[in-house]
């Protein structure tokens, strides 16, 4: 519901543009709800990279489905992900036509980013400074690799805060989402 509700701010602040939610592929393999983009189930950090990447192509061809749906490009496009989601946005940061930006919520890079030319996202990453799920220190460790490609990277640490979305969080991707947005559409 979170994420229904970033979606929802998000359109209300920036009219005209269109929110797409995402769902992970397969069912989540550890209980009953949720769908994932990799089995977490025995995830190690030497075989997280591989599964991060064997699920890469199945969401650039759902963004890139999305985007031609909705006729908006690369440079147009916000990502915006929780968890799982997060981790699969962030590494589409170091894509030849990365989109205009990725705000991460409680998410980590798996492996580093291609260096490469050409344009780069704005970052935000936000996580709870409890999240018990994936480790605060992932952010900053997520952080000096995106600034290592190029990327300018916004951080932001909500205090006490566990392994979910908080308003806080919200309003920080919103803020941000509808700033780079609004300027891509000025500039149009």
């Amino acid at each position: 519901m979170a994420m229904v509700s970033l979606g929802r701010a998000i359109t209300d602040k920036v009219p005209g543009i269109a929110v797409v939610a995402l769902d992970g592929p397969d069912p989540f393999d550890l209980g009953p709800q949720g769908r994932q983009w990799f089995s977490v189930a025995g995830v190690t950090e030497a075989n997280r990279p591989a599964r991060v990447a064997s699920a890469l192509p199945g969401l650039r061809a759902m963004i890139a489905r999305e985007q031609e749906r909705v006729g908006l490009p690369a440079e147009r496009t916000a990502l915006i992900g929780f968890s799982q989601g997060a981790i699969m946005a962030l590494h589409l940061a170091g894509e030849t036509r990365p989109p205009a930006v990725i705000v991460s919520l409680a998410g980590r890079l798996a492996a580093p980013l291609p260096l490469r030319n050409g344009p780069k996202p704005a970052i935000l990453l936000s996580h709870g400074s409890a999240d018990a799920v994936i480790a605060p220190e992932e952010l900053e460790c997520a952080a000096v690799e995106l600034q290592r490609i190029g990327c300018v990277v916004e951080t932001r640490i909500v205090p006490g805060h566990g392994h979910a979305v908080h308003a806080a969080q919200i309003r920080a991707a919103v803020d941000k989402v509808s700033g780079i947005l609004q300027a891509r559409k000025r500039a149009a």
